[in-house]
């Protein structure tokens, strides 16, 4: 982990979260770490699923008859861990649908379905 992030780990979260720009790519950085080291340990596919059993148990079940949709997403974190996804999405009895890591390819073929370009 140590290539991924500096020694001086408070300060350097600290800064990083909430002083420097682009916090996001900061965060990034955990998940390029937990990809790289997936295959090696439980524990980190263990951290993936419950993240991702996080996101279905405190939003995705509040919406009214979640189950009859199907579950799409947008992102380099869905689309990397796609794997794990669908076995969250099944384990909430979803159908999965598209992954998408970047919004600009599906945003394009539905404005093209649609004819509004």
């Amino acid at each position: 982990m140590f290539k991924y992030l500096n020694f001086n780990l408070a300060d350097e979260l600290i800064d990083q979260l909430y002083i420097k720009p682009s916090a996001n790519r900061f965060c990034a950085k955990f998940s390029r770490f937990v990809g790289d080291n997936l295959q090696r340990n439980e524990y980190y596919r263990k951290i993936v699923y419950d993240s991702f059993y996080d996101l279905f148990n405190n939003i995705i079940v509040h919406y009214p008859r979640y189950r009859n949709y199907t579950f799409n997403c947008v992102g380099s974190i869905a689309y990397h861990f796609q794997p794990i996804l669908e076995d969250v999405v099944s384990d909430y009895g979803m159908k999965m649908g598209k992954i998408e890591k970047e919004p600009m390819k599906g945003l394009v073929e539905f404005h093209l379905k649609n004819n509004r370009l």
